[in-house]
C-alpha cells in the first residue's frame, strides 16, 4: 500500500495499481463488445457475453467513484465503451428482429 495524496492506494501484485482497474474493465468491455459480432444472437455465449458487458459497465464506475479514481479520461473511455456496446447490439439485434422501416 502506498500514500498519493492522502488517498490509499493499493498495489496489485506485479506493480499495477487499482487505480487502472476501471480502465482496464472498459477496455474490456470493449473487446467483449466486439466479440459480440461474431457470436450467434441469443445463444447461451451471447447472454454471457452480453451480461459480462453490462456487469463491467457497472463494475468501472462503482470502483473509480469508490476508490476516488475518476478522471478525464476514464469517463471518455468509458463513453466511447459505450458506444461501441450499443453499436453492436443494434448490429446483431436490428436484423435478426426485422423492425418495420419507420421504427428504425
Amino acid at each position: 500500500m502506498c500514500g498519493n495524496a492522502g488517498i490509499k492506494i493499493w498495489l496489485v501484485p506485479g506493480g499495477l495499481k487499482i487505480k487502472h482497474i476501471p480502465n482496464i474493465l472498459t477496455a474490456m468491455r470493449m473487446i467483449g463488445s466486439m466479440i459480440l459480432l461474431f457470436v450467434e444472437p441469443f445463444s447461451a455465449l451471447f447472454c454471457i457475453f452480453y451480461l459480462l458487458c453490462g456487469a463491467s459497465d457497472a463494475l468501472d464506475g462503482y470502483i473509480a467513484r469508490k476508490a476516488m479514481i475518476t478522471s478525464s479520461f476514464g469517463a471518455s473511455l468509458d463513453s466511447v465503451a459505450d458506444a461501441i456496446f450499443i453499436g453492436a447490439i443494434l448490429y446483431v439485434f436490428l436484423p435478426v428482429l426485422q423492425f418495420p422501416w419507420w421504427i428504425i
